[in-house]
């Protein structure tokens, strides 16, 4: 029988976009060339038009507004502008919230529909119990790669 689970030891790498005094601000994840089960951007809160960014190994996006008290206001034409651009891309959208003081009030409709798209789920082939011992007993006849130096 063969059995999949997802590979837990895989880190999610995500990228972060957020908007901050009149300037779009990228922040990568230090692990981004790291392996990856899923690779996302959370731009949230979406406080301007980001223009044009590249999508390229980017496995989902979900963008929302910035909500609680003294939540600044996102602009529909900035979202859109994002969906177009995961649709164009492939790449599944989220659409979260609108934000905003009372958030549960102006809802989640963009164009009048939800966006609750979701990445496809991905899995890997688990060793069978034979490999993993062979893998540990390889990794156990390694031997110290750093040498240490007495110190005297």
């Amino acid at each position: 029988m063969n059995h999949c689970h997802r590979d837990r030891s895989l880190t999610v790498a995500a990228r972060f976009f957020s908007s901050v005094a009149g300037y779009a601000e990228t922040r990568a994840s230090p692990d981004a060339q790291a392996p990856a089960a899923m690779r996302f951007l959370s731009i949230e809160p979406l406080l301007e038009d980001l223009g044009q960014f590249d999508l390229t190994g980017i496995d989902w996006v979900i963008v929302g507004g910035e909500s609680g008290h003294g939540a600044r206001p996102m602009e529909e034409d900035w979202v859109h502008a994002i969906r177009k651009q995961c649709e164009a891309a492939a790449v599944p959208f989220f659409f979260k919230q609108w934000g905003g003081v009372q958030k549960s009030k102006r809802g989640r409709l963009l164009g009048g529909k939800t966006f609750d798209e979701m990445p496809n789920r991905r899995t890997i082939e688990v060793a069978s119990r034979h490999r993993r011992m062979e893998m540990i007993r390889e990794v156990s006849a390694w031997e110290p790669a750093i040498e240490f130096a007495s110190i005297g």
